[in-house]
């Protein structure tokens, strides 16, 4: 699907961007039924392939102008750490990956301005936070829990203003 969907994106992008969509959402399913339910594959493995399966999804999307390929994506990739958990309660690492992934928006949004998806990213990440800060948050987290706070307060304002840099575009009536 993703090859079918590469060729057919300059004759057909909406149909393309489509079957990419699809092949993406495929890919996450069959690694993650892969681990959880026949165990052919190990938790470090399908991590970084669902990792892997992120980037060419933003990659793909920022290359063809495909917000729906970013949102899938980030999806995918916000859904990784939930479906692929080992219930380690590693706040630390969970709260990392999320910073990569919020950074991998910022690079998208360098690019793009898409709200959609800059909003799936904040929205992930703060109810994803605010679940562990009521269910998991001990006294001892308060150092790192300030630190990704204040690291995705930054990140999520940085986000917010990208679009400012780019210039106005001409409205009809300027052009």
């Amino acid at each position: 699907l993703l090859v079918i969907g590469w060729r057919l994106r300059e004759r057909r992008a909406g149909y393309a961007q489509v079957l990419q969509g699809g092949a993406v959402a495929v890919l996450y399913l069959t690694l993650f039924v892969a681990f959880r339910f026949y165990g052919v594959l190990a938790v470090g493995p399908v991590f970084a392939l669902m990792v892997a399966v992120a980037a060419l999804a933003a990659a793909l999307a920022v290359l063809q102008n495909a917000r729906s390929l970013a949102v899938i994506g980030a999806l995918g990739g916000f859904a990784t750490p939930l479906l692929v958990s080992t219930g380690s309660g590693n706040h630390v690492a969970l709260f990392s990956y999320y910073l990569v992934l919020d950074l991998g928006i910022a690079a998208v949004a360098w690019f793009r301005t898409w709200r959609v998806l800059n909003l799936v990213g904040f929205a992930f990440t703060f109810v994803v936070g605010a679940a562990w800060g009521v269910l998991q948050y001990r006294d001892s987290d308060y150092a790192s829990a300030q630190a990704f706070l204040i690291a995705f307060f930054l990140l999520f304002v940085v986000i917010l203003l990208l679009p400012a840099r780019r210039p106005a575009e001409a409205t009809p009536a300027q052009r």
